[in-house]
Parts: C-alpha cells; structure tokens; sequence
C-alpha cells in the first residue's frame, strides 16, 4: 500500500477537530531532525516519514527498546509502526516518558520503517478507543464518555456485575494477562475515589 493512503486514511478517521496533544517534540529535543513537521506541530500523526510504501504494520503501546528491537531483528524493510505513544515509560529510572534512542531512529530509518502516533486521538471515545475497547473486555456497560480531555472524550461511565472492586480487579489482571496492583487513591475534596486499579 501507499504509504500516503493509509497516513490520509488514519488522518480522517482519528484526527478531529478540537483533539490536541502534547508538545511531544519538546521532549524529544535529540530526535528533532527525524520529527515530520505535523508531528513537531500537533504532537499526533506521522512522526517519522522514512517509506513511501507500506508492506507491514507494527502496532504498540509504547516505543519501547523491546519494542523496536523486536521490529528491527525481524530485518523487514518498507514497515509502519502504530504506536499510541511516542516514547517509552518508566517511572523508576526515567520519571515518565523518554523518547527511543538515535541510533534506534536511524536504524528504522535505513530499513524505511515510519512511525504513526495517535495519542489522545485514539483515547478519543469511538468504536477503537482504549477506554471502550478495555470496557467492553471488562464486560462494563457503558453509559456515556467520562469527561474532556484535550478535546477528546476519554474513559467512560458505566454498571458492572462485580460485587466489589476487588473482583473487578481480579478479572482486569485476567484480561490484561499479568499482575496488576490495586492502591487507596487520596481522598479529594470534590472527586472522591476509593481506589484506583494500577495499568502496570
């Protein structure tokens, strides 16, 4: 395929009016002359326009270096990689977000590997985003998007048959397919909530 009919075809699907994201670029101050100027711009879309033709697609969470080691040791070429977000995480060594390593970005380069981000486009609430698709797998019947965040509806509002949170927490370790921790959440003044259910 095209490389430039599917970015065009993700662009009308995802990317709406009013959705914003963060200045990702500013974090990533290293990878600057390998940013699509889009990307540098909204901080969503195409990051890194390295093929004209698209033969296989990746998809992730994060750019993490497991992530990109695994794409690069399957020696393809002419390769998009979907990702949500457009740096790895780690609290402990890193303190949040930190962008994939020049010499990842180089390599990709050479092999006409691109990356496409949708961060809060694809959290956006729609038939493919997160906070519905994770609903839906925790069987949450959804009454409306939960509220406004950078013009996109994100996480939802629903009824669930679990008697309490820990059941519920059960069967998100279930689905999610690893262990997962469940944590008090401090009390708020004017947004009380008891516990919150850890995504690592």
């Amino acid at each position: 395929m095209e490389a430039y009919e599917l970015y065009s075809k993700l662009n009308n699907d995802f990317i709406k009016d009013g959705i914003t994201d963060l200045n990702w670029a500013a974090r990533m101050p290293n990878l600057d002359k390998y940013l699509h100027n889009g990307f540098k711009k909204t901080g969503m879309g195409l990051m890194c326009d390295f093929t004209n033709r698209i033969e296989k697609v990746y998809t992730t969470v994060f750019l993490s270096d497991k992530v990109l080691s695994k794409i690069l040791s399957d020696n393809v070429i002419n390769a998009l990689i979907f990702s949500h977000h457009p740096t790895n995480w780690d609290l402990k060594n890193y303190n949040g977000n930190y962008s994939a390593t020049e010499d990842y970005i180089i390599k990709l380069r050479e092999r006409n590997i691109s990356i496409y981000i949708l961060h809060h486009p694809l959290d956006n609430y729609g038939y493919y985003s997160t906070c519905k698709t994770l609903a839906d797998k925790l069987n949450i019947n959804i009454e409306k998007p939960g509220f406004l965040y950078f013009g996109a509806m994100c996480g939802v509002i629903g009824t669930t048959y679990f008697k309490n949170i820990n059941e519920l927490h059960e069967f998100y370790s279930k689905i999610l397919k690893h262990k997962t921790s469940l944590k008090p959440k401090v009390k708020k003044k004017y947004f009380p909530l008891p516990t919150e259910i850890n995504f690592s």
